[in-house]
């Protein structure tokens, strides 16, 4: 938001559409614009919809990036969740806090399922969502990670 230059207040629509911050300008740096921040609107995921997430993630040996404000809480498991993470850090520069536990008590406002076979998992959920086994009103968008 710094680097744009814009003189005049900036919204921003992130996490997919779950919250929106204005951010007052002139900024003079990230951490500026990021303490500066009014939030104008945040629809988290349900609690016990995120749980359910995390669960049929574990049972499938899946990473979830579980996203609460400006923090991404991942919890790795094994090599493979690892090179994930580190290749989103560097695919977006995003920082991670790795966690024993996904953080239940707070509505995350975007949660991702990480893989290589995007395809394959987005049928998953669709499949499972259609038979109850995952809640349905959950928005499920397959994303575009480099080949």
């Amino acid at each position: 938001v710094a680097a744009l230059g814009i003189q005049s207040t900036l919204p921003c629509v992130l996490y997919n559409g779950a919250v929106c911050y204005a951010f007052p300008q002139p900024c003079d740096s990230a951490k500026d614009a990021a303490a500066r921040k009014e939030e104008l609107f945040s629809l988290g995921i349900d609690l016990a919809d995120a749980a359910e997430v995390c669960a049929f993630a574990a049972e499938r040996g899946l990473l979830v990036q579980y996203y609460v404000g400006d923090h991404i809480y991942v919890r790795p498991t094994c090599d493979e969740h690892r090179d994930l993470v580190r290749r989103y850090h560097e695919l977006t520069g995003a920082s991670h806090t790795s966690v024993e536990e996904y953080p239940l008590t707070e509505s995350p406002a975007k949660m991702l399922l990480m893989t290589d076979d995007p395809d394959g998992v987005l049928s998953t959920v669709r499949e499972a969502q259609a038979s109850g086994a995952l809640p349905s009103g959950l928005a499920s968008i397959r994303g575009s990670p480099p080949v």
